[in-house]
């Protein structure tokens, strides 16, 4: 009699348990590996380039690009400690960050255009919500232009390769601020990890008008996950 009460309990112990296993959890909200997994968002090391009146610096970075919402954010150990910037929401206070990098990656207006340029290439931004334009021409190649009310009074420009249908340019312009940021996005490969093609190489220009842009960034993806 005592053996089977010994067994009565244990299975009740274990059915308790198995009870306990298939109730409902209580589960964190989506991280960004999340997002890359459900093909809305990746991550990259990159290689950039930083050009200003010194001359270059070059330096290893992290790209964490999510599609849904369109944000962005850097990291990057930098020789002053750990740096990030993030869009939006712009630079993350700290009080090592500094260097030549500062300067461009904590510009709300690189970061957006950057963020644009990005996913748009990789197809993974919505652009059904922008107006199409007629077919322009850009040092000497056609597009066609998909303009944007951006944040704050700009315009984000996408140029679309119609031989293509890829998305090559990205143009974010705030006449009342007098700020333009030009990327060009190139070096499309296939990426297995995400089962796409997307461009890994962009250049940054920025200025006051189209006529003097610089180019202040070259960012080379050396891997996607």
């Amino acid at each position: 009699m005592k053996t089977l009460l010994v067994y009565v309990l244990v299975a009740a112990g274990l059915l308790a348990a198995a009870g306990c296993q298939t109730a409902p959890q209580h589960t964190a909200a989506p991280d960004h590996a999340t997002s890359v997994a459900s093909g809305q968002g990746f991550i990259a090391d990159a290689l950039v380039t930083v050009f200003d009146a010194a001359g270059k610096y070059v330096t290893k970075q992290q790209y964490h690009v999510s599609a849904q919402p369109p944000s962005i954010r850097i990291t990057a150990q930098e020789p002053q400690g750990l740096s990030v910037w993030q869009w939006p929401g712009g630079q993350t206070p700290q009080p090592q960050q500094a260097g030549p990098a500062a300067k461009r990656l904590g510009d709300p207006y690189v970061l957006h255009a950057l963020t644009a340029a990005a996913l748009a290439g990789a197809e993974m931004m919505d652009t059904s919500a922008g107006n199409a334009m007629a077919v322009t021409r850009v040092e000497g190649q056609w597009y066609e232009p998909v303009v944007f009310d951006a944040t704050g009074g700009a315009t984000l420009t996408l140029y679309k390769d119609p031989r293509t249908g890829r998305f090559e340019r990205a143009r974010l312009h705030d006449a009342a601020a007098g700020r333009l940021v030009a990327v060009r996005s190139y070096n499309f490969l296939y990426i297995a990890a995400l089962a796409r093609i997307m461009p890994t190489k962009f250049d940054v220009l920025v200025g006051p008008t189209e006529s003097a842009l610089t180019r202040v960034l070259q960012i080379e993806y050396t891997a996607v996950h």
